[in-house]
């Protein structure tokens, strides 16, 4: 059986499932029933990131071919992962320079006083 690799890619700032696979007939004819975009940059086939997408593209490739579903796991954990930081930093960071504006207020004024 021929390899098909599953992955994450952000693409014009969207999410996107990239679909690598053999440079075969079957192969092409089912991107283009599945209304897939071809991407020049990365060259590969996009379908839209989403649960329903996921589910019918393993239902329909795995009959003929191997799929490789991990790079499109790690891609969601760490878009997850990365979410979750970033909300975390913008909190801290904001309180931190909250009072270093303070800090900087109360020196200043300390000085021409």
């Amino acid at each position: 059986m021929k390899k098909v690799i599953l992955g994450y890619l952000v693409h014009r700032d969207q999410e996107w499932i990239s679909l690598t696979g053999p440079d075969e007939l079957t192969f092409n004819k089912y991107m283009k029933k599945s209304k897939a975009l071809w991407t020049r940059t990365h060259k590969c086939y996009l379908l839209p990131c989403n649960k329903k997408t996921a589910e019918q593209i393993r239902t329909d490739l795995s009959k003929n071919y191997m799929l490789d579903m991990e790079p499109l796991r790690q891609g969601l954990l760490s878009r997850k992962q990365q979410a979750g930081v970033t909300e975390r930093k913008a909190v801290v960071n904001t309180s931190k320079a909250i009072s270093e504006y303070e800090a900087g207020l109360r020196d200043w004024e300390m000085r021409y006083q």
